[in-house]
């Protein structure tokens, strides 16, 4: 008898949900707004998740159908009691699923990278954190946000880049060319910005992390040395998240706006983390990393390798994990 497996994807601006059958061929695929419970109410999740599963499971002939599998990785799902939610809502939902759980939209990221065996995966966005899964348990490093971490991300780069300028304005620091990039980007000095910059917040100043690559790129002794920072305190928490894992070459997923190919985050954090990690970019949307998680459950053999979207359109979802890319 077929099999039928439901991954979701979601974040603090949208949600992605797909079907796929128990060979990893998609069936379906719908995108809504956000279901991460600090971005929106439980009756706005319930009602996304509704018109969600409404979309992909049309094709079983509703949501009163046979779901040997379902994850929800959620951004904050990881929070017990955000998880208990979810798993209540999908059972309401889904009346006819035999398996189902929720939890962080980082096992989605992780999942998507390096399938479902051990591994790293590493989120830089607008925020950053470290999954790595080793023997089957998971081990968090970073990721309690940007009062308390946030290492590499683009708020922290972005940060750094405002930073710079505003001490190379007070004379705490030497001059720098940020100091003219980040005026132009926000239309007058940073020191007249300063009330715009806090009431715009955390992803106003990440999308100042591009500011402080490109300054790193002229070869501006302060950008550079700034992102040189940035890149070794995410990849602490690499080595910290490696550490978990016994194998000789540690697959590690990148996930995030930070990680443009040949860009310099990626580049410096290959040479500082050397020939024991395998470094990648996801080739499916996490969305897909969802449905790995539910052939777990369902204890079907399906792992990234095998899902196959030639059936379905999904150019309008990113690999972003629910993390905003530094534009960002």
């Amino acid at each position: 008898m077929r099999k039928w497996l439901i991954g979701i994807d979601g974040g603090g601006t949208k949600t992605a949900a797909a079907l796929c059958d128990e060979t990893g061929r998609a069936c379906a695929f719908a995108i809504d707004g956000p279901t991460n419970p600090t971005s929106a109410s439980h009756e706005q999740i319930g009602a996304r998740l509704e018109r969600l599963l409404d979309i992909v499971t049309d094709p079983l002939g509703g949501r009163n159908a046979v779901i040997d599998g379902c994850f929800a990785g959620i951004g904050g799902g990881g929070i017990p009691e955000n998880g208990a939610f979810l798993v209540g809502c999908l059972r309401g939902l889904l009346p006819g699923v035999k398996a189902v759980d929720a939890g962080s939209d980082t096992i989605n990221a992780l999942n998507s990278g390096v399938g479902a065996g051990d591994g790293i995966v590493v989120i830089a966005g607008t925020g950053s954190s470290v999954l790595a899964r080793a023997g089957g348990v998971l081990h968090r490093v970073g990721g309690w946000g940007y009062l308390l971490g946030d290492e590499g991300s683009g708020y922290d780069l972005g940060r750094r880049a405002l930073l710079a300028a505003i001490r190379a304005y007070d004379g705490r620091g030497p001059a720098t060319v940020l100091t003219g990039l980040c005026a132009g980007k926000l239309g007058a000095p940073v020191h007249q910005s300063i009330a715009r910059i806090y009431e715009e917040g955390r992803a106003h100043i990440a999308s100042f992390a591009p500011v402080l690559l490109d300054a790193q790129a002229m070869g501006d002794p302060v950008a550079c040395e700034q992102a040189k920072q940035a890149a070794e305190s995410l990849c602490e928490a690499i080595l910290a998240a490696g550490a978990h894992l016994t194998m000789p070459i540690r697959p590690t997923a990148l996930v995030g706006g930070i990680w443009q190919p040949g860009g310099f985050m990626e580049t410096h954090a290959r040479m500082l983390l050397g020939s024991g990690y395998r470094m990648m970019h996801p080739t499916l949307p996490p969305v897909f990393g969802a449905v790995v998680e539910a052939a777990r459950l369902a204890e079907v053999p399906i792992d990234i390798d095998n899902i196959i979207i030639d059936s379905i359109n999904i150019n309008d979802i990113d690999m972003m994990s629910g993390q905003t890319p530094p534009s960002h």
